[in-house]
């Protein structure tokens, strides 16, 4: 990313960043791992925390939104409270939707998601188009 930025020119804090599963894991681990490039904003649908850390990166600047299925197989309560405690610490403004569904996204959760980006601004409202013939 770093290196894309560079050759395109673009800022990764202008960005907001989605990952499903494993997607959000990585986002995860580069929120946690790589403070130097620091998205805007992170969308993580079904994360985990892979390994526990005792790194605290701030994140006073970036706005979080997590989902969580309570009937999730693969993301244990456990796992998914570990990684929320843990970004917690950075203190970034958190959002966490929890909701009775397994691990495929649905959605229910793509509307909060949506009206989340909407909320802080990330996305415009949608118009509807009307055509004049």
């Amino acid at each position: 990313i770093r290196d894309l930025a560079l050759r395109y020119d673009f800022d990764p804090s202008e960005f907001v960043v989605v990952g499903y599963s494993n997607g959000a894991n990585v986002a995860v681990q580069m929120l946690m791992r790589h403070p130097e490039i620091s998205f805007r904003a992170a969308v993580l649908l079904h994360p985990m925390l892979i390994e526990p850390t005792d790194i605290v990166v701030n994140l006073e600047d970036t706005k979080i939104f997590m989902t969580y299925g309570e009937f999730d197989p693969l993301v244990s309560q456990e796992a998914f409270a570990n990684l929320k405690d843990t970004l917690r610490q950075g203190k970034p403004a958190l959002s966490v939707f929890r909701y009775q569904a397994s691990h495929a996204i649905n959605q229910v959760e793509m509307q909060a998601a949506k009206l989340w980006l909407y909320g802080n601004g990330f996305v415009a409202a949608e118009t509807e188009e009307h055509h004049h013939h």
